[in-house]
Formats: structure tokens, sequence, C-alpha cells
């Protein structure tokens, strides 16, 4: 038989854009920093705002498993690669950050948490079944949250890992936050020059103006 050179890259593109695929991998990715943030809720190592953090990012790859297919799919290893690492990354460090010691009062971070918890969700209804990991175009969001910005769940994820490096602070801890925010601000980037061929989603960046913050970015 004959075998065509680059058609296994096309088959294990198929296999990776393929929903179930995609849903396994969420769900199976989670579970060693899920074990791992119960251990220390269980153990009392793990504050509130860390807990918060860790709530934020298995709410947006749990409910992935309901999203709706997308009509394209970016196949860019590289934004493959940065879409995982900002996700998961979050993830290892609401598990794995370093205990530190709080700089602003508990009841400062915990509320720095809520709020963070609050937008996640706001966000997360608005978006309904659009969302996703890495670029693609589904049905263009304009309501709720997304009236008022572009990436309101990053926004969420912002004030998450905030309040964790409030709580615990050390200087390894706020390089890793500078890092895993550092990578969403270049995918937001990237995923709205993916989906700006959309006259809808051109038409949407010329109305919301801010990607993050109302008024400031």
């Amino acid at each position: 038989m004959r075998r065509f050179p680059g058609s296994w890259r096309l088959n294990f593109s198929r296999l990776l854009c393929h929903p179930a695929t995609d849903r396994v991998i969420a769900i199976v990715a989670t579970i060693p920093f899920s074990i791992e943030l119960w251990n220390r809720w269980t153990e009392g190592s793990a504050d509130f705002a860390r807990m918060a953090l860790g709530l934020n990012i298995l709410v947006q790859i749990i409910t992935m498993l309901s999203r709706a297919p997308a009509q394209r799919v970016s196949m860019n290893p590289l934004f493959w690669l940065m879409a995982c690492t900002a996700t998961y990354g979050m993830l290892f460090f609401s598990a794995f950050a370093s205990t530190g010691h709080p700089v602003v009062p508990g009841w400062a971070t915990n509320a720095i948490a809520v709020f963070a918890i609050i937008i996640l969700l706001f966000a997360r209804l608005s978006l309904g079944r659009s969302i996703g990991l890495v670029p693609a175009q589904r049905r263009i969001v304009t309501r709720g949250a997304y009236r008022w910005v572009r990436h309101p769940m990053y926004t969420g994820n912002f004030f998450a890992l905030l309040a964790v490096v409030l709580s615990s602070f050390a200087w390894i801890n706020l390089c890793w936050m500078m890092i895993i925010m550092g990578i969403f601000l270049a995918k937001s980037f990237i995923e709205e020059n993916f989906l700006r061929s959309d006259p809808e989603y051109a038409e949407y960046l010329t109305k919301v103006r801010w990607r993050w913050l109302p008024g400031v970015f």
C-alpha cells in the first residue's frame, strides 16, 4: 500500500480535533492536580484563594464537555502548546505554588478570590457552548460579559492568580503569575488575529474596545 508523506500528520490532526479526544484529554489532565489540591485542602495547607483558583480552572475545563463543535480550528502546534501551558499552568500553580506569606489581610484576598469566581461564572454563562482552549471559530458571543470586554474569562483568571500571590507571597509565585498572565495576553492577541477574518468578529472588535479591564486595557 502506498503511503503519502504527511498523511499521518493529517490523521493525527483529525484525531486531536475530534470532540471526544479533546474531552478525554481535558478530564485526564485535571486528575493529578485535582488530587493534589484536595490533599492540600484536607491537610489544611491550601487557603481559600488557592482553592478558588483551582475551582476557576476546573470549571473552565470540565464545562468543555458540552461545548459546540468548531467551524475551524487552528492547527498551529505553537498555539496548542501556548493554550495548554496557560490553562494547565494555572492548575499546576494552584496545586504546587510555594506557601509563602500573606501581604494583605485575609479578608482582602478572599474578597478578590470571590470577585474572580463571580467574573468567571458570569463570563462562562455568557459564553455558553462556545468555549475552547485553542483558537477556534464557533458562534460569536457578544452578550453578557462580552459586551464589556473581549476576554472576560482571562480577567477572572487574573484576579484569581492575584489572590493567591497576595495570600501566599513569594518571589517565585510572583514570577509564575507574570509568566502565566503573559501567555494569556499573547493568547488573546492570537485568538483575535485568528478570528479577525470573520466579518462578524471584525465588527465586534470595533464595538468592544477593551480586552480584559473596561477603561484600562
